[in-house]
């Protein structure tokens, strides 16, 4: 069934594409992708997306599944990072044209890994505080390389295919967005069934502890989703100018 679904949506998007390369005056204009490095800073954005809903969609599971943290207090507990993200973002917006997008995409991408393999050693009666630092460190992390990335690649389109090329980074991000919650879920619920048969014990018990360690698979897979935004920040590199004298 869900093999189906996908060949559907292939078909699709791949209709969708065709029809708009065809067309004289395109709904999306599809050609914004032949500036590779407003390319490379989408693949940079759509890799950020998943690993970033990677926290989003398991930590409130984790508190309210297993640790059984009423919605509320997950909320509360989830606030800091949220904050200390509002604040980073600020800080990149002053470094942005000090620095350079290279810098601050890699440092984010760097603090995003190392956020999210520490939330992969979470035990079922991991502390608060615990959560709290890495979420805290991982939304630093979005924030430092996620506006960046989106910046260096509109600031090399064409003032007439701009709006094209947001709407592109609105679409993509909210693409991957949704496929990121698709394919973990699929993921957390495999390894749930796969842990549970592996553990013996009271059955609340199994129940938690799978939860927990498929909630470790999920993040691993994120990090290394992750490592992949690095190598495509060395082509956002700013462009040497060459002085004549």
């Amino acid at each position: 069934m869900i093999v189906h679904i996908f060949d559907v949506g292939g078909n699709i998007l791949g209709l969708f594409i065709w029809w708009e390369l065809k067309h004289c005056s395109p709904l999306l204009n599809i050609r914004v992708f032949q500036n590779n490095r407003f390319t490379i800073s989408i693949i940079i954005s759509s890799i950020l997306t998943i690993s970033l809903y990677s926290g989003i969609y398991l930590m409130p599971l984790f508190l309210q599944n297993v640790q059984h943290v009423s919605p509320l207090d997950t909320g509360l507990i989830l606030l800091p990072p949220s904050i200390a993200m509002v604040i980073a973002m600020i800080v990149v917006g002053k470094l942005y044209h000090r620095i350079g997008a290279f810098a601050l995409i890699v440092t984010g991408i760097t603090l995003l890994i190392i956020g999210t393999l520490g939330l992969s050693f979470l035990q079922v009666n991991t502390s608060t505080s615990y959560v709290i630092f890495w979420m805290t460190i991982r939304n630093i992390g979005v924030a430092f390389s996620t506006m960046p990335a989106s910046n260096v690649g509109m600031e090399e389109v064409s003032l007439n295919l701009s709006g094209h090329a947001s709407s592109i980074n609105n679409w993509t991000r909210q693409s991957f967005a949704s496929l990121a919650i698709g394919v973990f879920t699929s993921i957390l619920a495999t390894r749930t069934i796969v842990h549970t048969e592996k553990l013996s014990g009271s059955t609340i018990s199994i129940q938690q502890q799978a939860f927990t360690l498929s909630i470790h698979d999920v993040f691993i897979i994120a990090s290394v989703i992750a490592m992949l935004g690095l190598p495509f920040s060395f082509y956002l590199k700013a462009k040497k100018t060459i002085v004549t004298m």
